[in-house]
């Protein structure tokens, strides 16, 4: 589900499916960008509510 056949993957789907052609190096690295994009976004998110909350006051 969430893609357009051919076009379109989500990642979890991308990384079963190199797990299942035992192409683990692939795997490995779709695994370590989603790693670092969640990251980077809760690193973001804290940032930004820290940033919020002081200028409230809070």
């Amino acid at each position: 589900g969430g893609s357009i056949p051919g076009e379109t993957k989500v990642a979890s789907v991308a990384i079963y499916e190199f797990v299942e052609v035992m192409d683990y190096s692939a795997a490995h690295i779709y695994s370590g960008i989603l790693v670092a994009l969640s990251f980077v976004v809760l690193l973001s998110v804290y940032i930004l509510h820290g940033k919020l909350s002081r200028k409230a006051g809070v």
